[in-house]
């Protein structure tokens, strides 16, 4: 016995020795490689046997011509990776920290700059790689723009030349020179590759191939480690701060533009249906057909093959780093621990499988009657939106009707003046004004775009007040706000989700002001924020809620009015998008006169 507990400690120290990995870092330290930091510093390095020194970015450094040296072992790249694998340049993607590039082009909110078309006979301030503006290149080169279009500055890095009017476009990170601009209370442009359906990944993490077949299990323990760091670091953004500050703040950034970069980084790293990390071979060949079309290569697609990483089977560690002895005492207690468990697990098989059929049954159904379940709410949806549309409508086609028919009555009468005609005229011109931007706004709000962008919580409530609006004021209900527009309140949300909630809480207000008939009715709406959370508040004069059915609001088919009147959808989905797509939470209460409905949303 006490040689085999010798044994295993020696196989222990063995194993877990650490080894010594470097980090070239693309940038300066700042948030955009928080998830490293959190690596070291929670020990998820240390725990996989890894002893990693971070590279902080110095100008001049290449930091691919680095690795391919082995003069640091790990390098963190953009997509340009796929045009040097193209170019023969033996590199081996491990993950992408970014799915989506934060790497855009910013201008000062002009007139005469809201489209790509406008960049023509402008200033762009670039950097000297351009390879690495593919992305942006390709935005151009799709909107019919060449390289003679416009005048290349050289990239001075300084925020203030786009402030100072030095440049009139420039590269920046969405991460980064945005916050100063805010801060400065600067407004703003962002032409964004991705809004042109031009996707590439930001921040690969790559090594050469030389080092990942050489060293296979360390590769993969620092791929492990790494992303566990990255979870934890958006999981836990100002602790994650805190460690910026004292430890890798060369930038002295501060923590409420940490705190921006954060947001905007995890938006970035996150994408419905893909894991964090995950590099797709389809979208790799797809930026090498990018790269072709800007006619920076014409290597075929099969040099990328076996380009990604891929985790390498554990028999193979244990046959490079155990003695056959070492693995003979580990194959017994292995074979020792299954013995002493089969039976147990033999029975335990049995039943768990008849429970897993059972549940997976009851799950699906559950999946089943959740799907009607919304999708009865989008119809009920669907049909006051368009009862919001004819409120809308009703005043605008009256006073066109109006004007047509006083113009009719003046030819029949023969008292037809030109100087009438003209006023007539302007008037249904201003009128049709009015009724294509209405298309435009429930247009934009039913477009099935079900992607995260940036949202200003401001202009959701003022969106979804104007398309009640009509409705609203037809029945003589008074909106009042308290919400403080000079200073936006912005998260990451899926567009037009809030709008559907904040609408279906007034629609909800409304009829119960409307079932009580309230003297002088009116819905209140506070907007308010703390460092943790924003809040929006919606209250009315309605009478409240009853207690004894208060908890039953959010209930999927629960309501006090007739069924000719509503169907209990609406609370229910509003509850669901607050609570499982945004995030947050929903809450109601009564209050003096009538109830309060609050959103919380995290930061």
């Amino acid at each position: 016995m006490t040689k085999l507990i010798f044994s295993l400690l020696v196989l222990s120290q063995f194993v877990f020795a650490l080894e010594k990995v470097s980090l070239q870092l693309l940038w300066k330290h700042q948030f955009e490689f928080a998830g490293f930091y959190i690596a070291k510093e929670k020990g998820f390095y240390k725990d996989v046997g890894l002893d990693i020194t971070f590279k902080e970015y110095e100008f001049g450094v290449n930091i691919v011509q680095d690795v391919l040296s082995n003069k640091t072992n790990i390098g963190i790249g953009r997509s340009s990776l796929v045009l040097d694998k193209l170019k023969g340049k033996d590199v081996t993607l491990l993950f992408a920290t970014f799915q989506n590039s934060p790497y855009v082009l910013i201008s000062k909110k002009r007139d005469d700059l809201n489209s790509v078309q406008d960049f023509k006979n402008k200033r762009i301030m670039l950097s000297d790689d351009l390879e690495s503006l593919a992305a942006i290149s390709t935005m151009m080169k799709i909107n019919n723009l060449s390289q003679d279009d416009y005048e290349v500055l050289q990239h001075s890095f300084e925020i203030s030349d786009l402030i100072n009017n030095n440049t009139d476009l420039m590269t920046t990170y969405l991460s980064n020179e945005p916050y100063y601009l805010e801060e400065q209370g600067v407004s703003y442009n962002v032409f964004n590759p991705k809004d042109y359906g031009i996707s590439f990944y930001s921040d690969i993490v790559f090594t050469s191939k030389k080092f990942a077949d050489t060293n296979p299990r360390l590769v993969q323990k620092f791929d492990e480690a790494s992303l566990k760091g990255w979870k934890y670091a958006f999981e836990n953004i100002d602790e994650t701060i805190e460690i910026i500050l004292q430890k890798y703040n060369s930038q002295n950034k501060t923590k409420d533009a940490l705190k921006y970069e954060a947001r905007i980084l995890k938006g970035l790293a996150y994408q419905y249906g893909v894991e964090l990390g995950d590099i797709d071979d389809l979208h790799i060949r797809e930026i090498a057909n990018l790269y072709r079309l800007l006619g920076m290569t014409n290597t075929s697609n099969h040099v990328l093959d076996e380009m990604i990483f891929e985790p390498f089977i554990f028999s193979n560690w244990i046959k490079q780093f155990f003695t056959l002895q070492m693995f003979l005492i580990v194959n017994s207690i292995i074979l020792l621990v299954i013995l002493m468990f089969s039976y147990k697990q033999y029975i335990l098989r049995k039943a768990t499988n008849i429970l897993e059929k059972r549940v997976k049954k009851e799950v699906e159904k559950s999946r089943q009657h959740e799907r009607q379940i919304f999708e009865q709410a989008k119809m009920v949806s669907m049909g006051e939106m368009i009862g919001n549309i004819a409120h809308q409508w009703r005043q605008p086609l009256s006073a066109i009707t109006t004007n047509v028919a006083d113009i009719e009555l003046s030819i029949e009468l023969d008292e037809f003046d030109e100087e009438e005609l003209l006023e007539a005229l302007r008037k249904i011109n201003t009128q049709a004004q009015y009724l294509s931007e209405t298309i435009n706004t429930f247009r934009d709000f039913l477009k099935d775009d079900k992607k995260q962008s940036t949202c200003v919580l401001q202009k959701s409530i003022d969106t979804a007040l104007d398309i009640v609006h009509a409705v609203f004021q037809s029945n003589h209900i008074e909106i009042k706000k308290e919400i403080d527009y000079a200073t936006p309140i912005s998260l990451m949300l899926i567009e037009g989700e809030l709008e559907q909630v904040i609408i279906n809480i007034l629609n909800n207000a409304k009829d119960a002001l409307l079932s009580n008939k309230i003297a002088n009715p009116w819905v209140l709406i506070v907007l308010s924020e703390t460092e943790e959370v924003a809040s929006i508040r919606i209250e009315d004069n309605a009478g409240g809620i009853p207690q004894d059915i208060i908890d039953k609001v959010f209930e999927a088919y629960f309501t006090t009015k007739h069924e000719s009147q509503g169907t209990g959808l609406g609370l229910h989905m509003s509850y669901n998008i607050v609570t499982q797509s945004l995030g947050g939470k929903l809450i109601v209460k009564n209050i003096d006169k009538g109830a309060q409905f609050l959103i919380e949303l995290p930061k």
